[in-house]
């Protein structure tokens, strides 16, 4: 008697043309996002949780480019898991994930320099110019107002990580021959 073919189950079918690591990868780049979405959400409606004595948000330009940039962030990633289409050129998508890696890496790098120069003692101003004082609105800075700071550098840092892999493992598109 002979075995009939093993069938993978409909739910553990990947799709033609991705492979696992990519899906989880972007899914992961996809998942911070959504994150930091629900954060600026809830600071946007006044909310002060990793975030104190901050006014809330206006709706001025630098606000409607980040909007912008979570739309961008937000889609990126999940047509990054899918596999790929006619649609969306993977170029586009490769260029969108390499690009929000530098953005988040350099935001995150940026903060953590800066905090470095003010620990050491190097630079009283850091990178920004800005005083702690002028910086957190306290001369001497309470330690959950540092530690805010430091988690929020470390979430961008963090953020830089997912969408590097996820673009590492998505890759360019190789050229037709």
């Amino acid at each position: 008697m002979t075995a009939s073919p093993r069938r993978p189950r409909p739910d553990r079918v990947r799709p033609s043309g991705s492979h696992p690591g990519q899906v989880r990868s972007a899914y992961a780049a996809w998942t911070w996002v959504v994150v930091f979405i629900v954060a600026h959400i809830h600071w946007f409606l006044g909310g002060t949780i990793l975030r104190p004595n901050v006014p809330p948000a206006s709706l001025d330009l630098f606000n409607v480019v980040v909007v912008c940039m979570f739309v961008v962030g937000f889609v990126v990633p999940l047509v990054a898991a899918r596999p790929p289409t006619a649609t969306v050129p993977r170029r586009i998508v490769a260029a969108a994930l390499w690009l929000g890696c530098a953005v988040l890496l350099v935001r995150g790098a940026a903060g953590v320099v800066d905090e470095i120069l003010r620990l050491t003692g190097l630079s009283t101003d850091g990178l920004t110019g800005l005083t702690r004082e002028e910086q957190t609105g306290y001369a001497d800075p309470p330690p959950r107002v540092l530690w805010t700071g430091w988690t929020i550098e470390a979430y961008f840092v963090l953020g830089g990580l997912l969408f590097g892999v996820a673009a590492r493992r998505f890759g360019w598109p190789r050229p037709v021959r």
